[in-house]
C-alpha cells in the first residue's frame, strides 16, 4: 500500500483517511449471511488471470423480477494454470455455464476440455459502462464470506480530471470480479453492442 500512485487510493487504503463517495461507482450494494438461503437460477463469470492479476469467479444468483443479484461465491487468485482453475471453478458451479472474457479464446477452450460449461461474452461497443450502467440499476447482496467481492465494489472508481471533476470513465483497477459480474448478465443487457450509455444514467 506504501507505494500505491493513485491519489485516491493512496488517500483512503494507505493513509487510512474516508473516502469520497462521489466517485465510487457501485453504492447499490450490501452485505449479508446468504448460507441459509436457497436459490435456483444461477449466473456466474470469468475473467482471466495468471501473474499480475488474478482469475476471478463470481457465483451469483438472479432474481430477475425484484432486480436483486446475489453473489454467494468467488475464486480470486494469482497464476492458477487452467487445469487448477477448472477443478476450482467446477468446485463452486459444477455443470453450470459460465460467461468468460472472450479475449482468451484458447483458456475457454481448455477450460472445456477439462469439463467446465464455459462460453465467451459477447462484449461490444461501449459494453463496459453500459454494463455498470445496468448492474447500478440492480440491487446487489454479497455474501459476507466473499471479501473480494466486497473490495471491489468498495474500490471500483471513476476516474477525474486535473481540476478533480469526475469523468465517465472508471479507472481500470481492482475490478476483475465485476468484470466477471458484467460477463455474467450480459445477456440480461439489451443488445449491447447497439447501445450508446449516458453519463446521467451513469451517475456521473
Amino acid at each position: 500500500m506504501e507505494n500505491e500512485t493513485d491519489p485516491y487510493f493512496h488517500n483512503v487504503y494507505t493513509l487510512g483517511n474516508w473516502g469520497v463517495l462521489g466517485s465510487v461507482i457501485f453504492k447499490n450494494w450490501r452485505v449479508e449471511d446468504l448460507s441459509g438461503n436457497n436459490f435456483d437460477k444461477f449466473k456466474n463469470g470469468l475473467d482471466f488471470g495468471y501473474g499480475g492479476h488474478p482469475a476471478a469467479l463470481i457465483h451469483t444468483a438472479y432474481d430477475k423480477a425484484r432486480g436483486i443479484i446475489y453473489v454467494l461465491d468467488e475464486v480470486y487468485e494469482k497464476e492458477l494454470t487452467n487445469d487448477v482453475l477448472a477443478d476450482r471453478v467446477k468446485n463452486i458451479i459444477d455443470k453450470q455455464v459460465v460467461v468468460c472474457d472472450s479475449a482468451e479464446p484458447k483458456s475457454i477452450r481448455e477450460l472445456k476440455n477439462f469439463g467446465v460449461t464455459a462460453t465467451g461474452a459477447k462484449k461490444g461497443k461501449d459494453s463496459v459502462n453500459y454494463g455498470i450502467q445496468w448492474l447500478q440499476r440492480q440491487e446487489i447482496v454479497v455474501d459476507v464470506k466473499c471479501q473480494n467481492t466486497k473490495n471491489e465494489l468498495q474500490k471500483y472508481k471513476w476516474k477525474e480530471d486535473a481540476g478533480g471533476n469526475t469523468l465517465p470513465v472508471p479507472v481500470d483497477k481492482d475490478n476483475h470480479l465485476i468484470d466477471a459480474l458484467r460477463y455474467a448478465y450480459e445477456d440480461e443487457m439489451i443488445e449491447l453492442a447497439m447501445y450508446t450509455f449516458d453519463r446521467e444514467g451513469l451517475g456521473v
